[in-house]
């Protein structure tokens, strides 16, 4: 009887243990949840919503435009932070007379929510060429957010992943 509870005990231990290791690769590799920080992709996103990221996509496509990604900023460890691709590897990005412009056009199907113009271009007044694995990230909310016209381009291996589903609050739910 003893050996009998000795196995079982052994057993579910090798179970848990699994799980948990099962739920660790999973949250590494696969999926992380993540909460909105700050206004600057409003009305989109607002502070304290819950965001599935999806981890994997980016390892077997590139980020597509107007996608919403997931950031890591070297210059604020334990932080991420949430932007919209707009400018692709290759392509030249200027903001000017308050507009978005890509390879010398103005960006046409633009998700920007506001009507209102950019009123600072950063350093996208200037012509940024992306090189390959760089791309170009805006916040929805132009006027209130740090992004790639404050931190420059963003190189592919810093995108943790893609806006997958927004969890939180429940009358909210979306996928995209």
């Amino acid at each position: 009887m003893k050996a009998s509870w000795y196995k079982s005990t052994i057993e579910l231990l090798v179970w848990i243990g699994g799980a948990i290791l099962f739920a660790l690769l999973l949250r590494y590799s696969v999926i992380e949840k993540v909460q909105v920080q700050g206004s600057s992709m409003l009305p989109n996103f607002e502070e304290n919503q819950q965001l599935f990221v999806d981890k994997v996509s980016y390892r077997f496509r590139e980020a597509k435009r107007f996608e919403v990604v997931i950031v890591d900023v070297p210059e604020e460890p334990e932080r991420y932070i949430i932007k919209r691709v707009i400018g692709l590897p290759g392509e030249t990005v200027q903001i000017k007379e308050g507009k978005v412009y890509i390879n010398g056009k103005p960006l046409d199907g633009d998700i920007y929510p506001n009507e209102e113009e950019i009123l600072d271009g950063g350093i996208a007044e200037e012509e940024i060429v992306l090189r390959q694995n760089e791309y170009f990230v805006l916040g929805d909310n132009r006027n209130r957010s740090k992004d790639s016209r404050d931190l420059g381009p963003i190189k592919k291996q810093k995108i943790v992943g893609r806006v997958a589903l927004r969890i939180w609050p429940l009358g909210e739910v979306k996928v995209f």
